[in-house]
């Protein structure tokens, strides 16, 4: 009776270990999702804090300062911080343990060329924000004008690049299920094809394969002729009559020691 009552008591503690984990893992997995919108919106504030001084940086260096730089700096940080979150999303596709390699190739090459496009944007927010606060830049003369002349064309190049992306992940995903598409498309056509053939001719297909390898069911004839298995029994028992092949108690020969189960 102790025994019992131990085991029962192991087990109830199994299953209420069993529902504490689910809620603990639950728990993470909402608050990793909240965490990821934190990251989003840390992102998006440290890009709208530079903006600024990306903006204070274009006017020091513009001939004719204007309010209106503002509005070119906007368009960096915003482009920079989706860019961003972007690539921690990629990131993310690449690290899953289930992708294949040409997955994870394909993420990865999008992942480089995103990153070496917003590498001088955020090499800029980040001098920017130095500099704003009284920071000293080496090389300053040639630095800002070559980061400050990059920003915009560059930016424009990651914004047709993450409009194009969705298209290119979706063909992806298109081309890497064709094969499997195509292969299910020959069979649809290769049943319809057999389905077509006279008795006569099935017959003989079916002892044609037969005759090769024994091991194969009724139902697995059917499938491929596109006939029931019944079907192919009664083909059996023709054939039976014909002297090509013994079918007795359900199973078919061609030599004694060759014999396949129902």
């Amino acid at each position: 009776m102790a025994e019992s009552a131990g085991l029962t008591g192991a087990g109830e503690g199994k299953k209420m270990f069993a529902k504490v984990w689910t809620k603990v893992s639950t728990n993470l997995a909402k608050l990793w999702t909240k965490a990821g919108k934190l990251a989003f919106a840390g992102i998006l504030a440290f890009a709208l804090c530079s903006v600024y001084a990306i903006a204070q940086l274009f006017m020091a260096w513009a001939k004719h300062p204007h309010w209106i730089y503002f509005l070119p700096a906007v368009f960096v940080e915003i482009v920079t911080a989706i860019a961003i979150w972007q690539i921690v999303g990629m990131f993310h596709q690449w690290s899953r343990s289930n992708q294949k390699k040409q997955e994870k190739r394909f993420y990865g090459i999008l992942i480089i060329v995103l990153t070496v496009l917003i590498l001088p944007s955020i090499t800029t927010s980040v001098t920017a924000n130095y500099w704003e606060f009284g920071g000293s830049i080496p090389y300053a003369d040639w630095v800002f004008p070559i980061l400050l002349g990059l920003l915009c064309p560059l930016m424009a190049i990651v914004c047709a690049v993450l409009g194009a992306i969705p298209e290119v992940v979706k063909r992806r995903k298109t081309v890497s299920q064709k094969p499997e598409t195509v292969g299910k498309e020959t069979g649809k056509k290769r049943a319809r094809a057999q389905r077509a053939l006279p008795t006569a001719k099935r017959r003989e297909k079916v002892f044609a394969l037969l005759y090769e390898n024994l091991d194969q069911s009724p139902a697995d004839l059917g499938q491929r002729f596109g006939v029931t298995a019944q079907t192919i029994r009664n083909d059996y028992k023709e054939l039976a009559k014909q002297g090509k092949i013994v079918y007795k108690d359900g199973r078919v020969s061609l030599r004694p020691q060759k014999v396949v189960a129902k």
